[in-house]
């Protein structure tokens, strides 16, 4: 991701009330626990409830 894309990703999250300051600095080396925290986070902002299960945490074809 380039500087810019990074900028405007930390300024969308602090925008959608994400609840941790992300860094620039997050991103220097790849930190898989934050992206996972990120998208976790994302899912339930869009669908509350549809991660407590477990059947609902696994894509089914």
């Amino acid at each position: 991701m380039s500087f810019r894309d990074l900028r405007n990703f930390t300024e969308m999250m602090r925008a959608l009330g994400y609840p941790r300051l992300i860094s620039m600095e997050n991103f220097q080396t790849p930190n898989f626990m934050l992206v996972s925290e990120v998208l976790l986070w994302l899912v339930k902002r869009l669908h509350p409830g549809h991660v407590s299960k477990k059947k609902n945490k696994i894509i089914q074809y």
